[in-house]
């Protein structure tokens, strides 16, 4: 994790599936999961510690799938 002003960015984060999963077939187990709870507890919890109108970003590099592929995903973070 790194913070650079109002930009918080993590990066070398991995997702994984619960249980038995196929190739693609994350959905709530995986990536749908991890941005349900990016967008209820980690976008609120990062206004209240004073970063309210600045930017989460997810930045990495797919192991499955397209690899190699760089997602960069970047959230507002509410304002109080």
């Amino acid at each position: 994790m790194s913070i650079s002003g109002l930009e918080v960015t993590l990066s070398d984060i991995a997702v994984y599936g619960q249980g038995n999963m196929s190739r693609g077939s994350l959905g709530r187990e995986g990536t749908a999961l991890m941005l349900k709870e990016i967008r209820r507890n980690l976008l609120p919890s990062l206004r209240k510690q004073g970063y309210g109108g600045g930017t989460l970003r997810i930045a990495g590099v797919r192991v499955s799938g397209p690899v190699g592929h760089g997602p960069d995903l970047k959230f507002k973070i509410p304002e109080e």
